[in-house]
């Protein structure tokens, strides 16, 4: 997963932002980069759900992965140990007794997506745990 991290900063220039907590049976299985749409999406697996992690530069089309059909139920804020404020949107899930939950976040010129149908608890707490590069330190 390091090696995926730095490949994503030699292809498109940015520091990606890295998961740091993630809960037992969590795991990384996949990944894309596009450097022509200047967009990587990291794929987890949790408990039979996909966890898809997306980071992109400012020009690209942040509405990507967007998927409305689902009801809002809550939106809400955590601020990362960083102080890096996180926006989340909880959607009740059409047909199905899930919820999904959509984290999205902007650092260094880039934009972060992180979108799941995890236990709620377990989803703030991978947001909360984010691991921010600092270039300059």
């Amino acid at each position: 997963e390091v090696q995926v991290f730095n490949e994503i900063h030699r292809e498109l220039g940015i520091y990606p932002v890295r998961l740091v907590y993630m809960p037992e049976g969590m795991d990384f299985i996949n990944y894309e980069i596009d450097k022509n749409q200047g967009r990587a999406v990291l794929f987890y697996e949790y408990k039979g759900q996909i966890i898809q992690y997306s980071m992109y530069m400012n020009s690209t089309d942040s509405s990507y992965g967007q998927i409305e059909l689902d009801q809002l139920i809550e939106t809400y804020q955590i601020k990362n140990k960083n102080s890096v404020d996180v926006y989340i949107k909880e959607y009740a899930v059409v047909n199905s007794d899930t919820h999904r939950f959509v984290a999205e976040f902007e650092y260094m010129d880039a934009q972060y997506q992180v979108i799941s149908s995890m236990e709620k608890l377990e989803f703030n707490k991978i947001i909360e745990n984010l691991f921010f590069y600092n270039k300059d330190a």
